[in-house]
């Protein structure tokens, strides 16, 4: 295996390990509700996406809401 010709200076190890750090990712205000989100992402709040809706919130809460019932349906019968 070749081995290196001259040892690498602290300054060339800090530079290759600089692009190994974690970026911190800004978080944006929604159009509509105002809420923090992260950016290209669908709102949770109230499910919108460049002000077009595309989940129905409601909807999503009800069926959460029916499958905790029937969890906990299940959990009374095991018992």
């Amino acid at each position: 295996m070749p081995e290196p010709k001259k040892r690498k200076t602290h300054q060339k190890t800090r530079i290759r390990r600089s692009t190994k750090t974690k970026k911190t990712i800004e978080a944006i205000k929604c159009p509509k509700c105002d809420t923090l989100i992260l950016p290209h992402h669908v709102c949770r709040v109230c499910g919108t996406y460049k002000g077009v809706k595309y989940v129905d919130v409601e909807k999503r809460e009800r069926k959460k809401k029916e499958r905790e019932k029937e969890e906990a349906q299940k959990e009374e019968l095991s018992k």
